[in-house]
């Protein structure tokens, strides 16, 4: 009967002849269509089955090692984890410490499920209210830590435990002793999680910090010191941008290096997220006024090129008369990158030669076969400007104008 199962076919089907034809009336495959069926299922399984197929035997050896601590204690494996300290903040290749890491990774992973197990029924306090901890990782959530240690993405849907399933990788990261970074949408989450991940974390012996937006440079020099830091995409990016755009001494960063990081709701923070930029902006200086610094540079520089896009717009009117139209699309050309709204170039564009031409120019320089001497072109201006974007861009002459120191 087990024979039969594994062959694809259920017990109360007949048996199907041995020349592989189904009995008249029976519309079962014959014995070879099912296993050709079989196979292909097989060789066409999806990347989720071959990775889940994959790690089994990983889950399997996690969950035979955590079935062995029944006797551990707490104590003992605060004393497991201040074992791999010793030994993996003794590694500074970091290739042999992601050796270390992958070999010590099932164990790791037994203890802090066992931790769980035992912390069960312990009161705890998450964001100032009481609670209980009643939480042990599911094999979902072991495979889930996994694929994260490896740097995938574990997608895992709302109450299926992300957060329980991420303290596996950032403990077992942890251990290195360089700092974990969890990085979260919000700062609710990340003192949610820094408070209930946290419990388990600190009860295995690592430390723990939450980066807020209110704390202090030595707050969060603070923070960033223990081996794991929860917090939002945007305090960690701008302390990142403080570190290395406003800092003038090491003593003023608060970040101490970057070795890993969890992310929570990937998709929000990379891609959603990511979209806003990170600006920071530095006291304004009462004393100094732009305006009135620059200005007396600046003048020279608009006098001469408007002198300059005068010239060419009388070259380009004489070129359109004699419709040269090699020189003339290089003129016109010019006048637009230096002053597009010039009077001269906006006459010029009501002829359509003028038009057709000024659109091959900008195809030759812009995308065809003189695209390489478009930065020369340029350097003939002081600077050129750009419609689309509101903007313009000195060129090497124009900065020589402008400061020949």
């Amino acid at each position: 009967m087990d024979q039969d199962r594994l062959r694809g076919r259920s017990l109360d089907q007949p048996l199907i002849p041995s020349h592989g034809r189904t009995p008249a009336g029976n519309p079962s495959l014959p014995f070879h269509a099912t296993m050709i069926r079989s196979l292909f299922s097989n060789i066409l399984q999806s990347r989720n089955q071959r990775e889940a197929r994959g790690v089994a035997p990983i889950i399997r050896r996690v969950n035979e090692l955590e079935a062995a601590m029944g006797a551990e204690t707490l104590e003992s494996l605060r004393s497991q984890t201040a074992a791999w300290q010793a030994e993996l903040r003794g590694i500074a290749n970091p290739a042999k410490i992601a050796k270390t890491l992958d070999r010590i990774l099932p164990h790791a992973f037994a203890v802090v499920k066992h931790a769980a197990r035992l912390l069960a029924g312990t009161p705890q306090t998450v964001c100032g209210r009481p609670e209980v901890w009643n939480f042990v990782h599911y094999d979902s959530q072991l495979h889930a830590g996994l694929a994260m240690h490896r740097g995938s993405v574990a997608e895992m849907a709302t109450g299926e435990g992300k957060s329980l399933a991420a303290s596996l990788p950032v403990y077992l990261n942890a251990l290195v002793g360089r700092g974990v970074h969890l990085v979260t949408v919000n700062e609710y989450l990340a003192q949610r999680d820094a408070d209930a991940i946290g419990f388990l974390l600190r009860a295995l012996g690592l430390t723990v910090g939450c980066i807020l937006q209110d704390q202090s440079p030595a707050d969060r020099r603070a923070q960033y010191a223990c081996d794991v830091t929860y917090g939002t995409s945007a305090e960690f990016g701008f302390d990142y941008l403080r570190d290395n755009g406003i800092a003038v001494r090491m003593e003023q960063r608060v970040q101490r290096g970057h070795w890993y990081a969890v992310i929570d709701e990937a998709d929000s923070v990379l891609i959603d997220e990511a979209r806003t930029p990170l600006i920071i902006t530095m006291p304004g200086d009462d004393a100094v006024n732009q305006y009135t610094e620059l200005s007396g540079a600046i003048k020279p520089l608009l006098r001469a090129q408007t002198e300059l896009t005068n010239r060419i717009a009388e070259q380009a009117s004489r070129q359109a008369a004699t419709e040269d139209s090699r020189e003339l699309g290089e003129s016109l050309l010019l006048l637009k990158l230096g002053s597009p709204a010039h009077r001269v170039l906006l006459r010029l564009l009501e002829n359509p030669h003028c038009l057709s031409t000024l659109r091959r120019a900008e195809t030759r320089y812009k995308s065809g076969i003189l695209k390489s001497k478009l930065a020369a072109l340029k350097e003939q201006l002081f600077y050129t400007v750009d419609v689309e974007t509101r903007s313009a861009d000195l060129t090497e002459k124009g900065r020589r104008l402008v400061r020949p120191d």
